[in-house]
């Protein structure tokens, strides 16, 4: 149907879409104002919610503080249900049991060639979406690819990217332990 949906006359069996379509949009819309609502109303408390699970949530991502650290998870969590902190904390544990001892972690390096696979794949899907036979966007789709692939893909295949260690003695100090 066009955009212009005010144009068709009753009776051609478009009143009820149209109808859910307004009430749905109308919804959406009371949906952004209350959004727009909140973040002036936090942005003015200026309060942080602190801690690592301050809703006292059920999964995993919660288990860790906010932000989360650079690496993540200090030490792998046990993972023994389909809401591992929640078991933690029905068995009376404060936060998660490690599932291997405390070891270096090894962390990538930093790479922009990620950036430029999602350049390539975005000229492409102008590509794929434009293509016509004998066609300028056909074109675009083989640029875009050939970046992709040959440039990033390849690049990121052939290059030694080692990375580096956050040693588990810089853990313990950052966790205030001594051993």
């Amino acid at each position: 149907m066009p955009r212009r949906y005010w144009t068709y006359l009753e009776g051609q069996g478009l009143d009820l879409g149209n109808m859910i379509s307004t009430i749905g949009a109308f919804l959406m819309g009371l949906g952004t104002i209350v959004l727009l609502i909140n973040i002036v109303k936090t942005s003015i408390k200026n309060e942080k919610v602190g801690g690592a699970d301050p809703w006292d949530a059920r999964t995993l991502e919660w288990a860790i503080s906010s932000p989360p650290p650079f690496y993540n998870f200090k030490q792998l969590p046990l993972v023994r249900g389909l809401d591992p902190l929640w078991i933690e904390k029905t068995e009376g544990r404060k936060g998660m049991t490690p599932a291997e001892p405390l070891t270096d972690i090894h962390m990538p390096n930093n790479s922009f060639l990620p950036f430029i696979m999602a350049f390539g794949m975005f000229i492409a899907g102008f590509g794929f979406i434009y293509q016509k036979v004998d066609s300028v966007w056909l074109t675009l789709v083989f640029i875009g690819m050939g970046i992709t692939l040959g440039g990033a893909m390849l690049t990121r295949s052939v290059k030694d990217d080692l990375g580096y260690h956050i040693h588990k003695e810089d853990l313990k100090k950052e966790a205030g332990e001594n051993e």
